[in-house]
């Protein structure tokens, strides 16, 4: 089976704050628990389409994260609701007219330099990749390693609505 992921993260130490971006947008889904500075929220909503809603009622830094292992991978920012970056990679020749970006590298190379991890010299590992010349094996789960985005593998409203009951993922918050 190929990994389809897709999740949100917000920039706040709060995981309250993801379940009042969700009740605001009036979106179910669901809120996973502060790491790294980033909360990841899951609404329900058409899959691999930014959830406008979300966007909408957004305030803070709001990181749209995909991956479709067979088609490709992509990212969109949210400052407030107006988009600050989009970015989208595709494999195949066929999704090639899907490929986009629009990218503030001073502003994602901050977001990276924030995730701590100087070793990884963020700036020029993070310019490499979104042009396409640093050969990593899966280059969206190495922009979120970068971003220092939790939750990024396998990990989507439909994956969690289908697995979920209150033992199995502790600390979530279903919103309803």
């Amino acid at each position: 089976m190929s990994e389809f992921s897709e999740s949100y993260h917000l920039r706040t130490d709060r995981q309250e704050s993801g379940v009042a971006l969700l009740e605001k947008a009036g979106c179910r889904g669901f809120v996973l628990p502060v790491v790294n500075g980033w909360v990841t929220v899951l609404p329900e909503s058409e899959p691999f389409v930014v959830c406008e809603p979300m966007i909408e009622a957004n305030e803070g830094l709001l990181v749209y994260y995909w991956y479709a292992e067979d088609h490709g991978w992509g990212f969109s920012v949210y400052q407030g609701d107006n988009q600050v970056c989009d970015y989208a990679q595709m494999w195949s020749a066929e999704d090639e007219d899907d490929s986009r970006s629009l990218l503030d590298m001073g502003f994602l190379v901050s977001l990276a330099e924030s995730a701590g991890r100087p070793d990884d010299r963020p700036a020029e590992r993070l310019r490499q990749l979104l042009d396409g010349e640093l050969d990593v094996e899966n280059p969206a789960y190495e922009f979120a390693r970068l971003l220092g985005l939790p939750n990024y593998e396998w990990t989507s409203y439909m994956y969690m609505a289908d697995d979920y009951d209150d033992d199995s993922f502790p600390g979530v918050v279903r919103v309803e």
